[in-house]
């Protein structure tokens, strides 16, 4: 690489006082001036940057070429273009270290984008380092793919020590070092960032800095959990990580996790006012030899004192009890390494992390959930469910939401958030006021909260415009329908749009249960109608149900998806057919739940069960959730799929008690359940003995296996005929729609992945004694029965690590 070489235009820097000196797969490392050093982040092999075993052995060139140039400061001015004088052993085999790697790195010239200039690293005076990245993200945090592969926790550990150890080197380097965070640092990115003297983040509220590693089953094991701690302290450190969570540079800087906040909003084109700042800043520093005091977190009594950290533990551990109810072992690890780490020496804390990490990341649960992200990543690609490549989605510009409910004002809410213009009609002013209020207290709230500042939330309500006309129609290039659920009232809609919208309108309705297909009759341009089925309340669950009708198009159904990814969600595109996917298998899980009430068995031992084995909540309470009208209608709905979803006469009396009398669940105030005010679960309904024939004293007990292998396999059965009826795809579309439409247990993987963790043969073993001896509803479907004939998995290529137990490894507190 010739010395003139510049940048490249997302990092605009001075390209006349830049000398790149090493280029490598995933770092370029330049001078500036000789005085000032940046370490450029770019994976050349991807889209994002992330801390794999490449940007490892990158950066520790990087370190060898930088350190091979450190000499005492009265040396500088002599030794500047001689060779050094009597330099000492370390140095000596430092340069050794770094002539040997530049042979190899020239030696990968032609089979790799590596390239080491001629520049004598002891000629140079470099002052500070400046760690940025060429990429729109700062990074992104581990190379999850390759971590997935590791079945055996030594190896885990020895890769995490191997990070540790290059992030180690970085932060004991002699001069100050800069991580200049223009983008997202997540997991090993915000590691990077830590292990750095100085973290300067850009103020700009679409970044995230975070800890997620939780959420995959592991720990941060590149020094995050003992280096957190020690800049934020640890209370604050326990909150992020046992949470997998993230903050916004604001919220990053009140705790001390990043010293500055750069001004960073282009004022025109090709401002790069981040970057700008950035070298400004450092040049000062540099030109004057003063460097401000790196923040420490000076800890309260709590963290300080043996007495206030075991309070600490405790209350954490009642907490994740709580939360995860023992399914997650990576909280409770991160715990006892957080708080061992605290207060031991540095080498000793990383030590125990990697070993922690390592223990995790054999585990069976830890494959999982990186199955779960696995899932959620393929979902963001759209040539998962249109593998025509010519088939493009058209621009989107302007929505209409036609019902202004919870429902309809949520929807135009996610689209306002967007900052997409929306038209919220419906067939009273009245209702579209109400929507329209809802929609502003939502985004008040945000500001009251800290989330959003005053003038963003005004811009976002203004893009929300609301009637009861349909001429506004005429400039909306997508119509999302979301009325109550009555197939005639949504045909009589459909055509009251047509008649008011140019022909590239697509018409899409949120129906959780009616036949796209039917709709479509009634359109003069079916092609167009498609459903768009979100998940209540739309602005927290993450998935959108794609439905795609007979005759919709290709363009129609890619349109859609986009549109769902535009907003964040998780989109899944199905078939038609009666319930869809996701409410089919809800509704035989919710059925067979209220079968056994109506056995008289215990309501809180059948909810206590499912919530241990893993569900957000219990079946019963989900009832109350989504609204007993609600599910009464779906069940309706599902008979036709035969007796799998037959109700009794007995049964069908006593929900129709429970409808006439208002207890229609969570949003009645009572249900099953009753509700305080404030929405706050108060115990049994004491009508139930009344309305449905229950008796909570004289309920009977039910062993908590009986309650899942009634529940669950009868659903593990209804994704098997889904799969034969061709309404989903594969079996990852089944378990993106069950994990991010029902909360089902992400730590066993998916519905599907868990009826791979049973084996097939074993799934259909139990149902039929099930079916033995309570009817032909449990009777195997027929995919389930190949499958175990042959021996079949519906995830054949995931990682199976058994029974490991890495994770309950003995504590060192």
């Amino acid at each position: 690489m010739s010395s003139n070489s510049s940048l490249p235009s997302s990092i605009p820097l001075p390209s006349s006082t830049l000398t790149p000196v090493l280029t490598l797969p995933t770092i370029t490392l330049l001078l500036d001036s000789t005085l000032i050093a940046y370490i450029a982040l770019n994976n050349r092999s991807g889209n994002v940057n992330l801390m794999n075993q490449q940007f490892v052995e990158d950066l520790d060139a990087c370190l060898d070429w930088l350190e091979a140039g450190f000499m005492p400061a009265h040396q500088h001015a002599s030794t500047v273009g001689k060779a050094a004088s009597g330099p000492t052993e370390t140095l000596q085999s430092q340069l050794k270290r770094f002539k040997e790697m530049k042979k190899q790195r020239k030696e990968q010239l032609k089979k790799s984008d590596v390239n080491v200039s001629n520049v004598d690293p002891r000629h140079t005076n470099v002052q500070c380092v400046v760690v940025l990245s060429e990429k729109e993200s700062w990074m992104v945090g581990a190379d999850i793919f390759g971590l997935y592969g590791i079945t055996d926790g030594k190896l885990a550990t020895q890769i995490s020590r191997e990070g540790q150890k290059v992030l180690q080197r970085l932060s004991e380097l002699k001069i100050p070092t800069v991580a200049a965070i223009n983008g997202t640092a997540l997991g090993g990115g915000l590691e990077l960032s830590m292990a750095c003297k100085y973290r300067w983040c850009a103020n700009d509220s679409s970044v995230q800095l975070g800890l997620p590693e939780i959420q995959l089953g592991v720990l941060p094991g590149a020094g995050g959990c003992v280096r957190l701690p020690r800049l934020i302290g640890l209370e604050e450190a326990m909150k992020l990580i046992l949470a997998g969570g993230s903050m916004r540079p604001e919220k990053a800087h009140k705790l001390g996790l990043v010293d500055e906040l750069i001004d960073s909003k282009d004022r025109f084109p090709d401002d790069h006012r981040f970057f700008k700042n950035v070298r400004n800043k450092v040049v000062k520093m540099v030109d004057g030899g003063s460097f401000p005091k790196s923040h420490e977190h000076s800890g309260g009594w709590l963290e300080e004192f043996w007495a206030g950290r075991y309070l600490m533990k405790r209350t954490a551990k009642q907490n994740l009890d709580k939360m995860t109810r023992g399914n997650y072992p990576a909280p409770y690890a991160a715990l006892d390494v957080l708080l061992y780490g605290y207060k031991s020496s540095v080498p000793d804390a990383l030590k125990y992390e990697a070993q922690r990490f390592g223990q995790l990341a054999e585990t069976q649960v830890s494959k999982n959930l990186m199955s779960i992200f696995f899932l959620r990543e393929n979902a963001k690609k759209m040539s998962t469910y249109i593998k025509n490549p010519n088939v493009k989605p058209m621009e989107v510009k302007r929505i209409s939401v036609i019902g202004a409910g919870v429902m309809g004002s949520g929807i135009a809410q996610l689209f306002a958030n967007k900052r997409t213009p929306v038209y919220l009609k419906d067939i009273k002013q009245e209702f579209v006021d109400k929507g329209l209020k809802q929609i502003r207290d939502a985004f008040e709230k945000q500001v009251t909260k800290k989330r959003s500042t005053p003038q963003s939330a005004e811009q976002k309500i203004g893009m929300v415009v609301g009637g009861i006309e349909y001429v506004p129609l005429g400039d909306c290039d997508v119509i999302i329908e979301a009325a109550v659920e009555n197939m005639n009232l949504k045909k009589r809609i459909l055509q009251d749009c047509e008649k008011n919208t140019p022909e590239s309108t697509i018409f899409s309705t949120n129906t959780s249960t009616l036949s796209i297909t039917e709709l479509a009759t009634v359109s003069k341009r079916p092609d167009k109608v498609v459903g768009m089925h979100f998940f209540n309340p739309a602005t927290v669950l993450p998935l959108v149900e794609i439905i795609r009708g007979a005759k919709t198009s290709d363009e129609t159904v890619a349109t859609i998806y986009q549109l769902s990814l535009k907003l964040g969600k998780i989109p899944i595109v199905v078939n038609d057919g009666p319930g869809f996917l996701v409410n089919r298998i809800l509704g035989i899980y919710l059925l067979e739940a209220m079968r056994m009430i109506q056995e008289k068995y215990n309501i809180e031992h059948i909810d206590t069960a499912l919530k241990d084995f893993g569900m957000p909540m219990g079946a019963i309470r989900l009832i109350d959730e989504v609204g007993l009208d609600v599910a009464s209608h779906s069940g309706d709905t599902l008979e036709v799929l035969g007796e799998r979803f037959k109700k009794d006469d007995k049964g069908k009396e006593n929900m129709k008690k429970m409808l006439e009398s208002g207890s229609l669940g969570h949003k009645t105030g009572k249900g099953f359940f009753m509700y305080d005010k404030d929405g706050k679960m108060q115990g049994l309904n004491p009508r139930l003995k009344k309305l449905a024939g229950y008796d909570h004293s004289r309920a009977k007990n039910i062993k908590a296996k009986t309650v899942v292998n009634r529940c669950v396999l009868p659903m593990i059965n209804e994704a098997a005929y889904i799969l034969d009826e061709k309404i989903a795809k594969d079996a990852g579309t089944v378990d993106t729609g069950m994990v991010f439409g029902t909360g089902f247990a992400p730590f066993r993987g998916g519905l599907l992945a868990y009826a791979d963790s049973l084996g097939v043969d074993q799934v259909v073993t139990r149902l039929q004694k099930l079916e033995k001896k309570y009817g032909n509803r449990f009777k195997p479907a027929p995919l389930l029965l190949r499958m175990a004939k042959n021996g079949e998995k519906f995830f054949p290529q995931r990682v199976n690590v058994g029974s490991k137990k890495g994770s309950s490894a003995q504590s060192k507190l």
